[in-house]
């Protein structure tokens, strides 16, 4: 069984599934936007009883750690939490609870191939650390600035005549009023 961990907007994961109906192949699609409302996670363990560890969807699919063979982590976007939790500290903590939840079910299938391991995903996705790595291995890479400061901003805007672009480090999408928007690479 192949564990998919994206999103419900995952084009490239709704292709990828299309194959694998055609050809037979077994997956459980974990749209981590789904948890904890509408997708269900048990995990147990005790000195005399094996880890258990269950996933349930609300379309009724059920998937157990023992038969996870391989994992792709493709998108995963933020948990969705009950609107009517309002105060933003409860939020914060259910949210960091989701976090450690799903970290340790992740952590706990070392044994499956993995592709894009969250935490060599996190490290290798690092805008910062692609650069300076391409640029130790020989690649020509563009003129780039990181700063906050206004001033020198304005001397690297100048200095390439204005012809410079903007783009996010982290998430390429924003949340606003329940909805998700995609911050694109956009030009000064």
């Amino acid at each position: 069984m192949i564990l998919i961990i994206t999103s419900k907007v995952d084009p490239h994961a709704d292709k990828v599934i299309e194959y694998f109906h055609s050809w037979g192949i077994k997956f459980f699609r974990f749209n981590t936007e789904d948890f904890p409302i509408n997708t269900k996670l048990s995990w147990s363990i005790s000195t005399h009883q094996q880890e258990f560890f269950s996933l349930k969807t609300s379309h009724g699919r059920e998937l157990q750690k023992d038969g996870i063979k391989s994992v792709w982590y493709r998108k995963p976007l933020p948990f969705t939490l009950d609107q009517q939790i309002t105060n933003p500290e409860v939020r914060k903590f259910i949210d960091n609870e989701c976090r450690a939840v799903t970290s340790g079910f992740y952590l706990n299938l070392g044994d499956a191939f993995w592709v894009n391991y969250p935490q060599k995903n996190r490290i290798a996705s690092n805008k910062l650390f692609q650069l300076k790595l391409a640029q130790e291995l020989g690649f020509e890479i563009p003129d780039t600035l990181v700063a906050n400061d206004p001033e020198i901003a304005r001397e690297f805007y100048y200095k390439h005549q204005g012809k410079i672009i903007s783009k996010p480090l982290d998430q390429a999408y924003l949340e606003m009023n329940d909805q998700y928007f995609l911050v694109y690479t956009n030009k000064i």
